[in-house]
């Protein structure tokens, strides 16, 4: 069964990026948004080393 990838944020020096549901970085999301703030690595397989650091980051 293939994966299918969710749309996520990860977390960048000049705040947070767009992840879409192909992997494709699409620009900032908005900083004033809360749930901007979260990332969201599930089912992104060639990413989720990346995501589960900057989710570390933001919980610690």
């Amino acid at each position: 069964m293939k994966e299918h990838p969710k749309v996520g944020y990860i977390q960048t020096d000049l705040g947070y990026q767009t992840l879409l549901d192909n992997g494709e970085v699409i620009g900032e999301a908005s900083k004033e948004r809360p749930s901007d703030q979260y990332a969201i690595y599930e089912n992104f397989p060639t990413n989720r080393k990346a995501l589960e650091k900057s989710v570390a980051k933001l919980v610690s």
